[in-house]
């Protein structure tokens, strides 16, 4: 294989990866971009459900999991805040979150209410941020979804 061809193959692997990147949207936009979230249930296991065992990804540890995401939410909000996001009053709403089987997150769709657009651009942008290199301290041996509720508050001292 050429030089050329190696040069190639190396920005070809990278454009998947970056393909790959995380999204961060509301439900709104997630829809409007052509995001199916029971197609997606295809790809990613429900982190757990109150059916059958064998078709979640941590099945009988429902306590654990939830202590954890609300671990995960707690750290987001300490982030947000270390870096002057401010809420103005509690928001609380939904998160969809899909890690791939690393727990590295892939997807963050949320439906918060209130946020003026520039308050959103910029909790995009340090969500996007916060999970660049967060993991999720659960993994599963197959992409896995959570789907909770979140209550984010300003906890910064002003």
């Amino acid at each position: 294989m050429s030089l050329k061809s190696l040069w190639i193959a190396a920005l070809l692997a990278c454009s998947a990866s970056f393909a790959q990147a995380q999204e961060v949207m509301s439900f709104t936009e997630a829809k409007a971009a052509g995001y199916d979230f029971n197609e997606m249930g295809e790809k990613y296991l429900t982190a757990y459900t109150r059916g059958k065992l064998d078709t979640c990804a941590f099945p009988g540890m429902r306590d654990s999991l939830m202590q954890t995401y609300q671990v995960m939410l707690d750290e987001l909000t300490l982030y947000l805040n270390d870096k002057r996001f401010e809420w103005g009053k509690a928001n609380r709403g939904f998160f969809r979150l899909y890690f791939n089987e690393d727990a590295e997150l892939e997807y963050f769709f949320y439906n918060l209410r209130g946020l003026e657009e520039k308050q959103e651009e910029k909790m995009k942008k340090l969500v996007e941020k916060f999970y660049e290199d967060y993991r999720f301290p659960m993994k599963a041996e197959m992409p896995f979804y959570i789907f909770g509720p979140a209550k984010l508050i300003d906890t910064a001292k002003k």
